[in-house]
């Protein structure tokens, strides 16, 4: 099944309420998690994402109460992290440090190599608007809500992860976090609560949107997109 089959399949039924429409809110169903819709092609041969603007919501329930959610008032701009520890990231701290120069001193602090402690992390997040993680992310298929994200070892200890069960249970407060990592936009679908796994637990801790990659990314090509799409951000943020 190509990619204008499915297009017609799922969208076509609905392409009169769609159109004139510039933002599309989609709440998945079990293996449709897994369907990446903004790469559909329409009968005029556009992909979606280039039509219409796309985001997707665990259920209707929850995107209600995050739009009830008012914003935090007092908190820092940017908290990033960028290769920590041993992770042989280059591109990650070349990132990290353009997003520091980005958002300027004031309110941003950047983690990068041993400085990426997942204790520090864990302290400093809830207090900033905007969380920035390039490292490895692993999903953990057999129970998705232990897959990790990569932070730096604890002085004369072995790498730390912080695992998506670990992270639902902080008290975030960001408008976004950026999961700048390999399979972060996967994990188990659950009746009723989309899927389960790293973006779902920062969703739940409190963050208002989380960007996510449902593949392996290349590193190189990961810092180009991350540093582009905060250039078009910062600007609302202000």
């Amino acid at each position: 099944v190509c990619s204008s089959d499915l297009y017609r399949k799922l969208l076509g039924p609905v392409a009169a309420e769609l159109r004139g429409k510039d933002t599309l809110v989609l709440a998945p169903d079990g293996p449709l998690w897994n369907l990446p819709f903004q790469a559909l092609v329409g009968p005029d041969g556009t992909h979606l994402l280039e039509r219409q603007a796309i985001f997707y919501t665990p259920s209707l329930t929850f995107l209600r109460e995050v739009h009830r959610r008012s914003a935090a008032p007092g908190l820092k701009q940017l908290l990033a992290v960028g290769n920590p520890g041993d992770a042989a990231l280059p591109g990650a701290s070349r990132e990290v440090q353009a997003l520091a120069q980005l958002y300027g001193p004031t309110g941003t602090l950047a983690l990068m190599g041993k400085e990426a402690l997942k204790e520090t992390w864990v302290r400093e997040a809830p207090d900033y608007r905007v969380l920035h993680l390039a490292t490895h992310g692993v999903l953990n298929a057999d129970n998705p809500m232990y897959s990790w994200l990569l932070l730096a070892p604890k002085p004369g200890g072995k790498s730390d992860t912080i695992e998506a069960r670990e992270i639902v249970n902080l008290n975030l407060r960001a408008d976004v976090a950026v999961l700048s990592a390999c399979d972060t936009g996967r994990g188990g679908v659950e009746a009723g609560e989309g899927l389960a796994g790293m973006s779902w637990a920062f969703l739940a801790a409190g963050t208002a949107t989380t960007v996510v990659s449902q593949w392996q990314v290349d590193s190189a090509g990961a810092t180009e997109l991350m540093l582009a799409f905060h250039r078009n951000l910062k600007p609302l943020l202000d």
